[in-house]
Parts: structure tokens; sequence; C-alpha cells
């Protein structure tokens, strides 16, 4: 049921970005006459995105039409644009193949042009086909590229659809805990952003999740609490949707007169803006709940008109829905012939659909073969329907009761045989599965351990560090100290040469004390212990510098966080001392929305990259910030310095 609905969802949120907008079209289309060959491509381009929700033909020629022009320009920007809308036009038509074709197309320009923004927008696109053909593990793959190039490029919006499209695989794969994860990020941006209906659309998802993982209570509160948004902003369609959802948690509850509330506000606001498909379903529901509060005349007016209309708009599973509700109100009522010809239609239509939906399933889950089987199935019993209504009309009344009998035998054998079939399926389902989320959890303990490795690794180091520290301080230095005092006291050594290199000792021995574990960071804090560390050692080589702290963090982040940034300015300006010829370094400190950010850059002649990527500065530099989870980015070019940004959460 949730793929349904999520589907449903997803088309509503892609309407209100690319819906047909006749002035759009209009004001398009009287401008084109005027624009030049070379410039026309976008043109069609956009006419094409205007109608690939409402007319995929139409938005296929344009984008036909688009291809023309951006080839005979040679404009590779327009090209790439074109390959894209076709891909999505491809993908409204379920063409995956062409649909990959074209967005690889695509992509190959954009990485060639470098364009960061557009090879995450290809990157999103080929996850959401590779979604919907059921190829999960590449879908995820994609997303999260997708996600990070996002993320790099500050687009919060793209960033925000991107978790949507990993919660709806994670919720395919009915990994509910992981779709509830990314749909919070999500609602979290969305509201960041002040985009309402983003919001209030991630909330209703998010009461979908709550549902399959029978969490009613939960389901009932987000589902208020995005009628509460939709309603914000005036949204009737969605807060019909919304409505006729909580009317069903409801009465999944057994509070039928609770839901019965809910489905008619469903209803009543579907008649107001005149929208057939849902007038028939909630009319359905409504029929459901007068029939379980036992009041009939109501329950067989509405379960008559959502059968009629359904059948106008050709809506099986509702048609389906009011055969079995009409079969039970005739049952209920005495009306047992009645009854028993609703069910028969009941079961014709069901079968039908089943075997639809059990096609649906095995695609997704690669299960080709089992696919065609159950197509061949249904054709076999359509083979059968046609042929006994050919041999019904040459049947004398006599024989009539007779073939009644004999049909109701082959269809309830069909029936059996069909649900053996749907069984043998399920089990297919559930063992891969099973397979799947042992593989997962397999990598997952792996990636745990590996990570508790390093984090013990990195700890002990510091620990025996802290102690040669202090064996450093406590002993050796106080010895030199000691010897020093002594020297002096003797008249007849070269006092001057002995004290000069005692003193040269001590200092040595001090500052690499204050390497291994400065007693500013212990003591004073982050930003004292940095200080300290710039104004000891920058100066013997010559260097000026700059330390700017923007934001009071010090009682906001751990002694973990404190010491490992400690470590890591250290390795930069050991990089900075042995290979950058320098005269310059600037440091700067911010805390801002959750994240220690730090800035770090020199005017040095750069660093080879190449050379630094297996050198042990870097490997420790990028084992601590593993060990935080925090992002790095290094920036240099020859002869114009390097920059470091690291960007750390706190929490």
């Amino acid at each position: 049921m949730i793929k349904f609905l999520l589907l449903a969802i997803l088309l509503l949120a892609l309407s209100s970005v690319k819906a047909q907008n006749a002035q759009v079209v209009d004001s398009i289309l009287m401008t084109l006459p005027e624009v030049k060959d070379q410039d026309k491509s976008p043109y069609y381009t956009e006419l094409s995105w205007q109608y690939i929700l409402s007319d995929a033909n139409k938005s296929y020629l344009y984008a036909q039409q688009a291809l023309q022009y951006a080839t005979k320009s040679g404009d590779s920007v327009q090209l790439s644009d074109v390959y894209n809308t076709l891909g999505a036009v491809y993908m409204k038509r379920s063409n995956y193949d062409s649909a990959l074709y074209f967005n690889e197309e695509a992509l190959k320009i954009r990485l060639a042009q470098k364009d960061s923004r557009g090879i995450a927008a290809s990157y999103s696109k080929m996850g959401m086909i590779y979604t919907d053909q059921g190829y999960f593990d590449k879908a995820l793959d994609f997303q999260l590229k997708a996600l990070k190039l996002f993320i790099e490029s500050e687009d919060p919006y793209a960033e925000a659809q991107t978790y949507n499209n990993i919660c709806q695989i994670y919720s395919y794969l009915d990994n509910f805990e992981m779709a509830i994860y990314y749909t919070n990020k999500c609602i979290k941006m969305y509201e960041t952003l002040d985009y309402p209906y983003g919001e209030a659309t991630a909330i209703a998802n998010l009461a979908l999740y709550y549902e399959e993982e029978n969490k009613l209570d939960s389901a009932i509160y987000y589902t208020e609490k995005s009628i509460e948004i939709f309603s914000s902003i005036n949204d009737w369609s969605d807060i019909a949707n919304s409505e006729n959802m909580l009317g069903i948690y409801l009465r999944k509850q057994g509070k039928n007169e609770e839901g019965l509330i809910h489905y008619k506000k469903a209803y009543d606001i579907a008649v107001e803006l005149e929208d057939g498909f849902s007038i028939a379903q909630f009319m359905a529901n409504i029929g459901a709940t007068y029939l379980d509060l036992n009041q009939m005349d109501s329950s067989y007016s509405y379960y008559s008109q959502s059968l009629e209309l359904s059948k106008e708009h050709e809506l099986l599973r509702v048609q389906r829905q009011c055969y079995e509700g009409l079969s039970k109100y005739f049952e209920l009522n005495k009306g047992f012939q009645k009854s028993l010809e609703y069910r028969k239609l009941f079961e014709l239509l069901n079968d039908s659909i089943v075997n639809l939906e059990m096609q649906e399933s095995m695609a997704m889950a690669d299960a080709k073969f089992q696919a065609s089987y159950h197509k061949q199935l249904v054709l076999e019993k359509e083979n059968i329907i046609e042929k006994e209504q050919k041999d019904k009309a040459i049947l004398s009344k006599e024989n009539a009761e007779k073939e009644s009998e004999l049909r109701l035998s082959q269809l309830i054998f069909t029936i059996i045989i069909s649900g053996f079939v749907l069984i043998a399926s399920l089990i297919f389902l559930l063992i891969n599965r099973k397979r799947h989320r042992v593989e997962k959890k397999l990598i997952e303990d792996i990636a745990r351990e590996q990570e508790l490795g390093l984090q013990k690794s990195i700890i002990a180091q510091e620990e025996e560090r802290k102690r040669v520290a202090r064996d450093l301080h406590d002993g050796v230095v106080q010895d030199i100290v000691s010897i020093k005092q002594i020297l002096q006291q003797q008249s007849n050594l070269n006092k001057e040469e002995l004290v000069e290199r005692l003193d040269k000792a001590a200092g040595d021995v001090r500052a690499l004390s204050h390497r291994m574990m400065p007693y500013a960071l212990k003591e004073l804090g982050l930003v004292a212990a940095l200080e300290d560390l710039m104004e000891k050692l920058l100066p013997f080589e010559n260097m000026k510098y700059e330390f700017d702290v923007i934001g009071d963090f010090e009682n906001q982040i751990s002694d973990l966080i404190k010491l490992n940034t400690f470590r890591i300015v250290q390795e930069m300006i050991n990089n900075t001392m042995k290979h950058s010829k320098a005269t310059f370094v600037s440091l700067v400190l911010t805390l801002r929305n959750g994240f220690l950010t730090l800035n770090y850059e020199d005017n040095g002649v750069g660093i080879d990259t190449g050379s630094l990527k297996n050198g042990l500065g870097l490997i420790s530099i990028q084992s601590r910030v593993a060990m935080l989870k925090a992002q790095l980015k290094l920036e240099t070019e020859p002869e114009k310095g390097v920059l470091y940004i690291l960007k750390i959460p706190i929490s």
C-alpha cells in the first residue's frame, strides 16, 4: 500500500514544480518566432518540461525539436540540458533504457565541464530511474553521490529533495527506521528553508512510515501536523488527501465515527475541486465506514455512487473495494443472490489486480520470469472467461444452472492456483529481503568495528603522548635545570658555553613536551592552546600569523573535539614549516549552526597533492577527521599557498 501512496504524493510534488502553465506556454510560443535558431533550444526544452506531466507526446515532440536546435548550434550546455529533459520524458514513459542513455550522455558533458551542480542532478535522476526499476543498491549509490555534491555546492533545496529520494528507497526495502531518519532530515531542511509545501509533504510521508511500523498514534500526530501546514498555504488537494489518511488511521484504531468525520471533510474538498478520482475513493471509504456502523442505507448510497464514478475513471482498486462492500451489504440484508453476484465481480477484479500487483512486486525483486508467468496466467484466465461467455450464449435455459456451477468451479480452481503462485512469490520476496538485511547488517558491523578500532588506536596514542610529556617535563627538564645551577656555582668551568647549551636543551625538551600535550590545552582551553602553539613555533621560522575566533564555543565542544582539533592544526603548521616557505599564516575558528569551522591558510609555494597523499602528516589529519565525522577540504595551487577548510559537527 505504501508504494502506491508514495507514488501519488511524489506525482503531486512534481506537478507543483513542473505543472503545465498556460501563460508560460503561450508566452514562449509567442516569443519563439523572434528567437535566433542557435538560441531556440532552451525555449523548446522549457516547453517540454511544461507538458511532461499533462501530455507525454507533446513533451517528447518539443524535446526532439530542442535536440535538433542544440545539435545544430553545437552548444554543449544546451545539449546537456536537452539530454537531461529527454531522460525525464523517457522515464515518464517507463522506457528506462532510453532514460538511462540520455542521462548518461548529459552526465558526460557535465563531467567534462566540471559542472558539479549538473553532475549531481544527473546522479539524482539516474538514482530515480534505478529506483523505479527496483535496483535499489544502484539507486542508493547514485543518490548518495548526488547528495554529497549538492551539499558541497550549497544547494539546500536539491539536498532536501535528495533526502526525500533516499527515504523512499529505504521504504521500498521495508527499512522504515532509515526511511524515518532521512525523512526527518528532509523535514528539518524544508523548515529551515521556510518551504511549507515540501515540509508538509515530507511529514505526510513520515506518517505513512509510522503506520507501516504500526505506530498509529505517531501516524495520526504527523498527519494532523501536515494538515495544519497544508492549510496555511491553502493547498486544498493535499488537505483532502491527508484528511482521508487520517480517517484510515483512526478506523484502524477502531474509531469509526471519528474516521467518518475526516472522510467527509476530504470528500467535501474533493467535490469543491471537482476531482473525480478523489471523490470516488473518498466515497468508497465513507461507504465502508457506514457499513461498519450498521447504517445500511447510507452505506449503499455511497458505495453505489463510488462504483459509478470509479468505472467512469477506470479506477480498478476503487471498483474492487465497492464490489466487496456491496457484497457484504447484501449479505447483511439477506440479499444472498445479489451478494453472490457482487462477490463474483469482486473475485474476478481482485484476481486481475492481484496479478498486476504481483508483477510490480516481482519487477522490484528483479524476477522477470515470474512476472512473465503471471502475465500469461492472466491472459489464460481472460480466454477462459471469454470462452465461457460464448458458450453461455448457446446454452438452453435447462442447462443454465449446470453451466453456472461449472463456471464457479473453474473460477475457484483458478483462484486456488493463483493463491499458490502468490504465496510462492511472497516466500521468494521474504527470503530475498532477509538476505539483503543480513548482508547490510554485516557490512554495518564491519564498518563499526573498523571505526571503533581506529578510535581506540588514536586514544591509545594520545595517552602515551601524555605520559611521555609528563615524564619529560617533570624529569628531564628538572634535571637539566639542576645541572645548570650547579655549573653556575663552579668558578673554574667555561660556564657561558655550558649554560648556553643547557638552555638550548631545556628549550628543546619543553618544545617537545608542548607538542605532545600542551599545558594550555588542558588548563586554559583550545583557543589558548592554539594561540600558544602559533606564538612559540611560527616566529622561529620568521613567520607572521593572524588568529581570529568567532563565537564562544569552549563550553560547547567536547574534550575529544578540542584535542583532535589541536592535533590537526599542529600538523597543518608542521606542513607549513617544512614545505611551504610561507611568511604568513592565518587561522580562523567559527561556531555556527552546530558546526565548528576551521579555516587555515598560508601564503607559501603550495603543496604537491600527489606527493602529499601518502604522507604521514595528511594520513594523521584524515584519520582524525574521520573519527570526528568531519569534512575536510584542501585547496592549493603552485605559488598560491594552501587553504584547509575543516567542518566539525559538535553534537
